[in-house]
């Protein structure tokens, strides 16, 4: 009997072990308590972590330190632990530091999103995985917009987005906050302008998911030094419209440029590069997905409350969203059709949603003849112009520069003319993949002889 009491004493002190408690000592508070194999207490609004492997969290699992969210000013993790899954600190309105041991290596979707007072961040050179917005709308990446290590850069956040000299690495999700909206508060969002990202001349391969699902991304210049992008590294990026790569990039990956819908001419210049299975020219069906998804979720578009929701899906919009019922229902739903978005890309989808995969009637595929990207572009039946015979800055096509062709470029800028497909390619005097008045210019310079 005294062996049976003393076993189930034992067992209710292990219970009750697991149990956040506050324990008076020193005139101030301690809370501590185990999840899973973490052990954690809370003294002095101090939160230090300790024990092995990952910090577990999930949407309907998130550690039970949240509790008391406003009491956390400072963290402090031990050795021992390697990563902090999705939302694990989210959303501590007082924290102002954190600490990483030499063992940290990941930090997980939204891990720090929106601790807006976190200033303070020590043992981030440990961290060599920086999932999707895990530190966005905070202190510290508003004075440090990029965090790059050994000439990689792992997280960009801001709006200035002229990426430094000596990066030659963009990793996994770097530019993953690039979204629609960010939430400036539970009741608020704000919407983030459109951004254009200046990437630095040495840069050399662009990561998988380096740019996905940054719909807020117009255009982005691909340096001439860029060799591979890999799979999926611009997936989903809808208002991307031009892209240009040069005759140094071999390789990109499998649905490297999936369902960006803008995107109408894709420039390559190597013609040996590797393209991977549907690296351009497939978007996704929005509406389809999007309808698909909002059912799935038991929200009916066909009520009145929706009615501007339901125009807004349409019409492939968020512009005008501003309610924030709307908003909040748009964010739960693009967040679903992106995942299938993925699942599409994956090949995980069911026969419905595949369906869903369109090829890009806009899309128009620029190469050589007898190049691999010339091949791609017959295989998947997509738009292809010849970049063999076009002389640059030749917007007349008549096979000579002179300076008709400037002041051609110029009544084309000013809308007085339309141009032909071939012009349009044409007139990229910088060959950066955009036509500006910087193009008119310098092909000026050209023919007076000052380039």
């Amino acid at each position: 009997m005294k062996k049976k009491f003393l076993a189930l004493l034992t067992g209710l002190s292990l219970l009750w072990s697991s149990v956040p408690f506050p324990v008076c000592a020193d005139h101030h508070e301690i809370i501590s308590s185990q999840y899973d194999n973490i052990f954690w207490t809370l003294e002095n609004h101090v939160l230090t972590i300790s024990g092995e492997g990952e910090i577990h969290s999930q949407k309907n699992a998130l550690p039970d330190w949240l509790a008391y969210s406003d009491e956390i000013e400072e963290i402090i993790i031990e050795e021992g632990i390697t990563s902090a899954q999705y939302r694990a600190f989210a959303e501590l309105p007082n924290l102002e530091s954190i600490t990483f041991p030499a063992t940290f290596e990941q930090l997980g979707t939204e891990a720090l999103f929106n601790d807006r007072d976190l200033e303070e961040i020590n043992g981030l050179e440990y961290v060599h995985y920086f999932d999707f917005r895990c530190l966005s709308n905070t202190e510290y990446t508003e004075k440090h917009p990029f965090i790059i290590n050994d000439d990689i850069l792992y997280y960009a956040e801001g709006t200035d987005l002229t990426v430094p000299d000596g990066v030659k690495v963009i990793a996994p999700f770097a530019f993953g906050n690039l979204t629609a909206y960010e939430t400036t508060s539970k009741k608020a969002f704000t919407e983030i302008p459109y951004y254009d990202i200046v990437l630095p001349e040495g840069l050399e391969t662009i990561q998988r998911y380096a740019f996905a699902f940054s719909s807020r991304l117009c255009h982005v210049n691909i340096p001439e030094s860029v060799q591979t992008i890999g799979d999926y590294a611009f997936f989903s990026c809808p208002n991307l419209e031009t892209v240009t790569l040069s005759e140094n990039c071999t390789e990109i990956g499998n649905f490297a440029f999936f369902n960006c819908r803008l995107l109408e001419n894709f420039n390559a210049e190597n013609s040996s590069m590797n393209m991977g299975f549907r690296s351009c020219g497939y978007n996704a069906d929005w509406d389809t997905i999007l309808k698909d998804r909002a059912t799935q979720k038991g929200i009916d578009l066909t009520l009145p409350k929706y009615a501007n929701l339901l125009h807004q899906i349409e019409n492939a919009d968020t512009e005008t969203l501003v309610n924030y019922d709307e908003l909040a229902d748009w964010t739960q739903l693009h967040y679903k059709t992106t995942q299938s978005f993925r699942e599409i890309a994956e090949g995980e989808y069911t026969d419905e949603l595949s369906d869903s995969v369109q090829k890009s009637s806009e899309i128009i595929i620029h190469g050589y003849i007898g190049s691999t990207v010339k091949q791609y572009a017959d295989d998947n039946r997509l738009k292809f112009i010849s970049s063999d015979d076009i002389l640059i800055g030749d917007v007349t096509l008549d096979g000579k520069l002179n300076i008709i062709d400037v002041l051609t470029m110029n009544e084309w800028s000013m809308g007085l003319v339309e141009f032909s497909e071939r012009q349009v390619l044409a007139s990229d005097f910088d060959q950066n993949g955009i036509f500006t008045d910087n193009d008119t210019m310098k092909l000026l310079r050209h023919l007076v002889g000052l380039t």
